[in-house]
């Protein structure tokens, strides 16, 4: 009865969210979507152990596609647990006091059009069309930034590995940056399952489309692993059962 109950826990846990990574060379992201309640919680990062040199290591924005195209409607955006802000001026790198980042990321959803194919985007650059209107967080006219649209290179993610003591030539200390991750959540229809939705993830460096982008390729979570277990213990279980069998 365990076995059968963690068989049946593992499976339903499984089908709730789903990793997506990408790399080239130095240049490393990954995102997780996943279900929390009733909201999807999607997790951008970039994971890259590299210092930031150049705009272009950091991550502007990522796009992906759902299946059937439903409504996911933007609900608040935050700083990731264990990152961290890369203010102008500040040697080091801060955990903000308030981790709303609403108005300095925006989220927009294709109905036709896609400039990059994706119908699905989130991105903390304009890119041509993210803007004031697209923010997550568009109840007041300044965001922490004192900015009243997306744009630039503010607020893109730098590398988890970054350091910020280096200066890197001036490039973090001329924009604030948030080092690592950052967490948006949507509400979405009934019974959304993101491991079978969700896929053809892009992760967008810079401030451009003509800027490096890499794809997202699949990974198996990390309910998947508990799956393998409990398909381990149900053979262990048989094995057993056959040998005690055997015995009498």
């Amino acid at each position: 009865m365990i076995i059968l109950w963690l068989t049946l826990t593992v499976g339903s846990l499984s089908a709730t969210d789903i990793v997506f990574t990408g790399g080239a060379g130095d240049r490393q992201a990954a995102i997780q979507f996943k279900m929390v309640g009733s909201e999807l919680w999607i997790t951008l990062r970039n994971t890259s152990l590299a210092d930031a040199l150049v705009p272009t290591d950091m991550i502007g924005g990522v796009f992906f596609d759902v299946a059937n195209n439903p409504t996911l409607t933007p609900e608040w955006a935050k700083v990731d647990a264990g990152s961290c802000l890369l203010y102008p001026t500040d040697a080091g790198c801060s955990s903000p006091a308030d981790p709303n980042i609403g108005g300095e990321w925006a989220y927009h959803q294709f109905t036709s059009g896609s400039p990059v194919g994706q119908q699905y985007g989130i991105g903390a650059v304009g890119l041509g069309f993210f803007g004031r209107a697209d923010r997550f967080d568009t109840s007041q006219d300044l965001s922490i930034a004192g900015q009243i649209a997306i744009g630039g290179g503010d607020f893109s993610l730098a590398p988890k590995g970054d350091n910020p003591t280096t200066g890197n030539g001036g490039l973090e200390h001329n924009n604030p940056y948030i080092r690592y991750g950052a967490v948006f959540a949507f509400s979405v229809p009934a019974n959304f399952d993101p491991s079978a939705a969700i896929g053809n993830v892009r992760f967008q460096y810079g401030t451009g489309f003509a800027e490096q982008w890499i794809p997202g390729a699949a990974n198996v979570p990390e309910p998947g692993t508990l799956a393998l277990i409990g398909a381990g213990l149900i053979g262990l279980g048989v094995i057993k059962r056959r040998a005690g069998r055997s015995r009498r």
